[in-house]
């Protein structure tokens, strides 16, 4: 029922209301008490938010989106096509047709968040994109894919954007695991594991026992996590981020190359689970005669930047979205390990100017 920029406009709305860190009673006031004890694990608010209107749209009825629209309502302009759906489904409810009517959400490249995080851009990444898992489409997405960039190109940010990816649609689960800065020699193997867990959610009543071999301890995690995964209707992800200190443990690196082993190996886990390293080095994999797929992020240009302008703040005239251009030209650096924080920061405020103003 909704249009791509309606959900991302009705979302960063109902995140300006939640406000910081929300209350399980502040969130039922949106979806009801029941609803809210389905809220998957999320980081951020914006998650929530994004959580709460995929909730609503999947309802038999529109009562809930309707409630949900006034509700987020902030007296602009720019919201008038929601308005105007709230009062057409009131005065028309049999128009209603539920998100999972058919059991199917929109998994088109269309379709895909325009925001990630609290609200902040996410930029182009069409290649990257195009492999993830989608139903109704041919799997392309590599059992174990090594994403490679020059620092500050974005490779975390992706983590991002799979997680928004994975909250505008059912069936589908991102686990997320990123190397701390210190520790590193005595790193153990069950942090990574607990954190893709976190996301994956398998069955947890089957954690290993832990041994003292850290290695033996590595190798049943793996196999904990590829064995009890779900198997849901397109294979998770499981992304694991800066794991390549030369520092680090070497029973963690015996967990990552196990993950990756028994993905590679063993079909029914391929169908639970597919492998993203995001900065991992490419010999340990290529030692252990394991298989993966390079994949290097695109440079984000200024093109990009005005085709993302153009989507997320459409029927606008030309001339606002190229002297929004112009502007962030001046104003982000071409390299540099900062490079796409500043994109993202500098995106974010000149986005500003294509919202309505406040009261």
């Amino acid at each position: 029922m909704l249009t791509p920029s309606e959900f991302q406009t009705l979302a960063q709305l109902v995140f300006e209301k939640l406000g910081v860190n929300p209350s399980s009673d502040e969130i039922s006031v949106w979806v009801g008490r029941q609803a809210v004890w389905q809220l998957p694990t999320a980081n951020k608010v914006i998650q929530v938010a994004e959580w709460i209107v995929t909730t609503v749209l999947d309802q038999p009825t529109p009562d809930d989106l309707i409630r949900v629209i006034r509700s987020a309502d902030n007296q602009q302009p720019g919201f008038k096509s929601l308005l105007d759906l709230a009062t057409r489904l009131q005065r028309e409810p049999g128009a209603w047709v539920p998100a999972r009517k058919g059991g199917l959400d929109d998994w088109t490249i269309t379709a895909d968040p325009l925001t990630v995080g609290d609200g902040e851009p996410f930029l182009d990444r069409l290649k990257f994109r195009q492999f993830l898992p989608r139903i109704g489409q041919d799997l392309t997405m590599p059992k174990c894919m090594l994403v490679t960039g020059d620092s500050g190109s974005g490779k975390s940010y992706l983590q991002d954007f799979c997680k928004s990816f994975a909250a505008s649609r059912k069936d589908f689960a991102v686990g997320y695991t990123k190397l701390g800065s210190s520790g590193l020699q005595d790193f153990s193997p069950r942090i990574p594991s607990m954190d893709l867990a976190n996301g994956l959610r398998p069955d947890m009543s089957k954690v290993p026992a832990f041994h003292a071999d850290q290695h033996r301890d590595a190798k049943d995690l793996a196999s904990w996590i590829t064995t009890f995964t779900p198997q849901r209707a397109v294979p998770a992800l499981a992304i694991l981020d800066d794991f390549g200190a030369t520092t680090l443990n070497e029973a963690v690196h015996t967990f990552v190359l196990e993950l990756v082993r028994l993905v590679q190996k063993d079909e029914m886990a391929a169908r639970r689970i597919r492998i993203v390293l995001l900065g991992y080095d490419p010999k340990r994999l290529t030692d252990a005669k394991l298989q993966y797929d390079t994949h290097i992020l695109e440079h984000v240009d200024t093109e990009h930047i005005d085709e993302w302008l153009r989507l997320r703040f459409p029927d606008q005239p030309d001339y606002r979205y190229r002297s929004a251009v112009e502007e962030l030209e001046e104003l982000i650096p071409e390299r540099g390990p900062t490079r796409m924080r500043m994109l993202n920061i500098w995106v974010n405020l000149v986005s500003a100017k294509f919202k309505p103003a406040g009261p």
